[in-house]
């Protein structure tokens, strides 16, 4: 019995590691491959893409809805003047600007700051914030 306990005790190795493969809120982006792969995800929200349903609807046309080049079938409330940030169902791009703001925050702990690819990185970071930012603009009018 002593044996097989002796032997629980010395197969064990430092359990106090930090979580491979898991952005950590103690020691995030320590390099610029952790910051490619959280900006990379935007790409799929902060860029107007021409695919099927672009836009709200419809493909290539669907970014003209409601503009001076296409009506829609059905009236907009924001046209109208209903839509407000007060009345607003869900604001996602409040999310995508905290979490930006998280890097932006946290990036000047990586070790590789200052380097080409740190500024361009933080560069992309910028200009999504940026675009989030104009997207409510652009739908809510003046932010608060």
């Amino acid at each position: 019995m002593g044996l097989a306990l002796a032997f629980c005790f010395t197969a064990c190795y430092d359990l106090d590691k930090m979580p491979e493969g898991v952005l950590s809120t103690a020691e995030p982006f320590r390099s610029t491959g952790e910051i490619r792969n959280y900006i990379d995800r935007y790409y799929e929200f902060g860029v107007r893409t021409q695919g099927f349903m672009a836009g709200g609807g419809g493909g290539i046309a669907g970014n003209d809805v409601n503009s001076d080049n296409l009506a829609s079938a059905a009236v907009n409330s924001r046209l109208m003047g209903l839509t407000s940030l007060s009345n607003a169902v869900a604001l996602d791009n409040y999310t995508h600007i905290r979490n930006i703001n998280f890097l932006i925050n946290n990036a000047g702990d990586c070790p590789e700051k200052g380097s080409v690819e740190y500024n361009h990185l933080m560069g992309e970071a910028y200009y999504f914030r940026a675009w989030f930012y104009y997207s409510m603009f652009s739908d809510y009018g003046r932010l608060a």
